[in-house]
């Protein structure tokens, strides 16, 4: 072959040319079209739409499906070679997605651990009535703010108790409570101290139950004894217009104080543990 040849076919820019291939491909990329994702746009949404869960956990499918939407989309994007655009959406749909993903977590244990510290306060003064032998005081802790006022006529209040023959036997058996009875002889000699947290319950009514497991400390000859006592109450949300302020009133579950059994290891048995 000739250098005419040679050189004819260097510069015409022929299919077999590596410089005009080069060329023509770049130019074909930037001349195609690009489509945005519209799962990328629906991630964005979501990543939005996930601080929901900041107000219910009803809300907890929201987060769940942008996740799932970010995964399918980021999948496509990186399929399409570049005819699909929108990681920038992805990024900024993660980055929404994680901040109540890691806050969430965060301000339900600081809620959580005031709702314990709040228990602690009301079941605390509970045991103190119980070891005073106020059983007027016990009989209304059981029921809410508006019932809980001094009350002159002891008589009379137990007689509202005692309406007929259910009522009566239920009386009797608060008032012959062995826990009850055995904290009031006992008196100030008792030590009562929180020992665990063994359950937190929400509800969606404003309604919080806690059951929690005191350890009852008292003085015998030279030596002390401990025995341990599970007790259950509810904070119930209430509206005080006087204030227009939100606020709670605890109440103790009706003869929900259980003195518990150890197991090998000289620890209180779970009340929630199942028997058999």
């Amino acid at each position: 072959m000739s250098n005419n040849e040679t050189d004819f076919e260097t510069k015409s820019g022929s299919l077999f040319s590596q410089n005009w291939s080069l060329s023509n491909e770049q130019s074909l990329d930037e001349s195609s079209p690009k489509n945005i994702s519209i799962l990328a746009i629906l991630s964005l949404i979501g990543g939005f739409l996930s601080f929901t869960v900041f107000f219910s956990m009803n809300f907890l499918f929201v987060p769940i499906i942008t996740l799932l939407l970010i995964i399918i989309a980021a999948i496509n994007i990186k399929r399409s070679e570049g005819l699909l655009i929108g990681r920038s959406f992805l990024l900024i749909g993660l980055w929404l997605l994680l901040i109540p993903g890691i806050s969430k977590p965060l301000m339900d244990y600081v809620y959580s651990q005031n709702l314990y510290k709040n228990a602690d306060v009301f079941f605390t003064y509970w045991f103190e009535t119980a070891k005073k032998g106020d059983f007027v005081k016990l009989q209304q802790l059981q029921s809410g703010l508006a019932v809980r006022n001094p009350i002159s006529d002891e008589a009379g209040f137990w007689k509202n108790y005692i309406r007929d023959e259910e009522t009566h036997e239920a009386t009797h058996r608060f008032l012959t409570n062995r826990t009850l009875l055995t904290l009031a002889a006992l008196g100030d000699q008792a030590q009562c101290r929180l020992y665990r947290v063994d359950a937190c319950y929400f509800s969606a009514g404003n309604e919080e139950s806690v059951i929690m497991t005191y350890a009852i400390t008292y003085p015998k000859g030279n030596d002390k004894e401990t025995f341990f006592v599970s007790i259950s109450g509810k904070r119930f949300f209430i509206h005080n217009s006087d204030f227009d302020k939100k606020k709670y009133t605890w109440v103790v579950d009706n003869g929900a104080w259980t003195p518990l059994k150890l197991d090998d290891q000289g620890k209180p048995v779970s009340p929630l543990k199942k028997k058999g």
